[in-house]
């Protein structure tokens, strides 16, 4: 990798965060310079093209991929997993659990911007870091080649068919709770029918904003891999500009999230796209090439690291800043992303014995905990606590009495790791056993179909909303 591509990335991206840091400013000139300095990069990274060297590694899904590779000319090299990407899945899933365990408030007395809010945007890195390497292991190069139908069909088996799952069991509780058969907490709003449209289940539970998310990158991943190996610096830039981009489209057509907006589920749409987390997923990708801290080409994070971390510590004392809203951009995304590279170059890479192995269980089970924790918290928040906010009986879930949580976040822990991790392994004993066994086939034909049809049916739904909106 030449320096120059350092060069015009870190230019490129101090260039960005001080455009859109000093906005507030309205200096013509202040912006003009800024103008100059992204336009002399990209010309610069439009000559040099760069092209990147092949690299290996898993899945860029949450969990690890079985995917044959294509029978050609291309070679075959074993797949390299890194420890340390199963460590920061198994960590970042364990800060799931605890965010939908601990209200907000309690958290983020503890300074939660700084270590617990880091699980969004981690996961997000590390499906671009995974995503990266595991194009490169396929050796594939073409749109055709990306966007084949074993593309579809994996995508189809890891993601929708376990959310069609828990659509399921989620349909029935609607149903019971629609008919009055027995009552439920209010869950703060967050039941908004119309979300069914966007990828939400009839029935809500906490996270359940990011399976939209994952949905979102199926169509998109192929393409910013192929946009990747042409020209990596431009590729990396632009999720950062589509980001900032979708931000503000979003509050140009919609205005900013609000309960009693009627396009609420417009907003939310906006918000439960992986574009909405886009820069996230290119530093990912970026790193899947090299994810030495110390590296030339990794040297742009260390400034724009340091500007999220400014930015981090405004947010978690005076909260919203400027234009940016909530914890989960671009104004929060470098300081995680220079946590991964620590955790890429100080975990262990290859430990041995019975927790490490416990780990990577978990990490290829991440998926499958995620649903688990959705179904079980919309259990747990709409039949017995309240769902973070001061209503009553509840008025603070467990904030009254903190050594309640003691017991309860351990406890959320064993259910849904246990849980997940049991019905990750089932699923793959049925998908080995379809191999087999014909009715074990048959059924797997028939949930791939179904699987195509919804997230066809999700498409449409989300273009009508579209024009309805």
């Amino acid at each position: 990798m030449k320096n120059s591509d350092a060069v015009f990335i870190t230019i490129l991206l101090l260039s960005f965060y001080a455009l859109i840091f000093t906005m507030g400013l309205e200096s013509l000139i202040l912006t003009l310079i800024l103008f100059i300095f992204m336009t002399i990069s990209i010309i610069g990274a439009i000559f040099i093209n760069p092209r990147m060297n092949d690299t290996i590694l898993n899945d860029p899904l949450i969990e690890e991929s079985n995917e044959k590779l294509p029978n050609d000319s291309r070679s075959i090299v074993k797949s390299k997993r890194y420890f340390q990407v199963d460590a920061w899945k198994a960590l970042m899933i364990a800060l799931v659990i605890m965010d939908h365990t601990f209200t907000h408030t309690f958290l983020h007395d503890y300074g939660s911007s700084y270590w617990e809010r880091i699980s969004i945007p981690i996961l997000m890195i590390v499906m671009g870091f995974n995503m990266g390497k595991s194009f490169d292991k396929q050796g594939l190069r073409t749109l055709k080649e990306m966007y084949s139908f074993s593309y579809i069909e994996n995508k189809m088996k890891r993601y929708v068919v376990p959310f069609l799952i828990l659509y399921l069991a989620h349909t029935v509780l609607f149903i019971f709770e629609s008919a009055d058969f027995f009552e439920t907490n209010d869950v703060v709003y967050y039941e908004n029918f119309q979300n069914i449209f966007i990828g939400y289940t009839p029935f809500y539970g906490p996270g359940m904003w990011f399976l939209p998310v994952l949905m979102s990158t199926i169509l998109i991943f192929p393409l910013l891999y192929w946009c990747y190996k042409r020209n990596s610096v431009l590729t990396i830039f632009g999720t950062f500009v589509i980001e900032i981009s979708w931000y503000f489209i979003k509050a140009g057509l919609y205005g900013y999230f609000a309960w009693d907006n009627p396009a609420r589920v417009m907003t939310s749409y906006f918000s439960c796209h992986v574009f909405a987390l886009f820069s996230a997923v290119g530093m990912g990708l970026w790193f899947s090439t090299d994810h030495d801290l110390l590296s030339p080409r990794n040297f742009f994070i260390w400034p724009i690291g340091l500007l999220s971390l400014i930015y981090i510590i405004m947010y978690q004392e005076y909260g919203n800043w400027y234009f940016l809203t909530g914890d989960y951009n671009l104004g929060f995304f470098p300081y995680s992303g220079f946590l991964f590279l620590i955790g890429m170059n100080f975990f262990p890479m290859n430990p041995k014995g019975k927790l490490s192995d416990i780990i990577r269980r978990i990490s290829k089970s991440t998926y499958h905990i995620l649903l688990t924790q959705i179904f079980y918290f919309s259990i747990v928040y709409q039949f017995f606590l309240t769902m973070f906010d001061p209503i009553d009986p509840t008025p603070d879930v467990f904030d009254g009495s903190p050594l309640n949580y003691l017991w309860f976040y351990p406890l959320n822990l064993l259910i849904t790791f246990s849980i997940g991790m049991v019905w990750n392994k089932l699923e793959n004993q049925f998908y080995q056993r379809a191999k087999e066994n014909t009715t074990a086939s048959s059924i797997y034909k028939i949930a791939i179909v179904l699987a195509l049809i919804y997230f066809i049916v999700r498409i449409i739904l989300i273009v009508i909303l579209f024009i309805k909106y």
